[in-house]
């Protein structure tokens, strides 16, 4: 995928993410239960299973779990209407504890950081200071996946609903951007030899790299 597509599908799903969370933090501080914030909450399960099935080997046993998903969402319809905040949470949990766990992964002895494989696609070639910042940015990635999963359990279940939503649903996206500029600010300063042409760019490139060379655990070069 070339780099320029890549920065539109970017685009795309920054502005279904934030459609999403609008429509997300509607439902979860509505008083009235309705099926429609029901269908909400359950649609990136249904979309995932999707991809998952599309993409599978085995598409019958794939067709049969989502088989099975529907008969339990039908099953529990009643209990999603009333407790739509509950798989708002999971989502939001779920999500940031994949992502930590990839960062987290890729930092066990004589693998290869996930930020340091990302900076070898992107740049060719790295320096042992190239390596050594993009495996402390890797580091930060996973403490920030961590932070966020801490701070939005403690509000979902110590704080009123409104507040945990205003966190999860409308600052998530904001927080991981300026981790983004952050990032971009040190990297300048502390390791000038990795690049800096611009957030948006380095986002496109590091997306590009995800796409191109998966986020499984490699070995690190000898």
């Amino acid at each position: 995928m070339k780099p320029a597509r890549t920065g539109r599908w970017l685009a795309l799903l920054i502005a279904l993410a934030l459609g999403y969370a609008l429509i997300a933090h509607l439902f979860t501080t509505t008083s009235q239960p309705t099926a429609l914030g029901a269908a909400a909450s359950t649609a990136p399960w249904a979309l995932l299973a999707l991809v998952v099935t599309w993409r599978s080997a085995h598409r019958l046993l794939a067709l049969a779990g989502c088989a099975l998903l529907v008969v339990l969402a039908w099953f529990f319809w009643p209990w999603l209407e009333r407790n739509t905040a509950w798989v708002y949470y999971l989502q939001h949990v779920v999500m940031f504890l994949a992502l930590g766990a990839a960062f987290g992964v890729s930092l066990r002895p004589g693998q290869e950081a996930l930020c340091t494989r990302f900076a070898r696609v992107v740049e060719g070639t790295l320096s042992p200071r190239g390596e050594s910042y993009s495996r402390q940015v890797t580091v930060a990635w996973a403490v920030f996946c961590a932070t966020i999963v801490a701070l939005s359990t403690l509000l979902f279940f110590f704080a009123p609903r409104a507040a945990w939503s205003v966190f999860a649903n409308l600052l998530t996206l904001p927080l991981v951007g300026t981790m983004f500029v952050a990032e971009s600010m040190v990297r300048v300063r502390v390791c000038p030899e990795l690049g800096h042409g611009g957030v948006l760019r380095d986002a496109v490139r590091s997306v590009q790299a995800f796409l191109d060379s998966g986020v499984r655990s490699t070995p690190r070069p000898r």
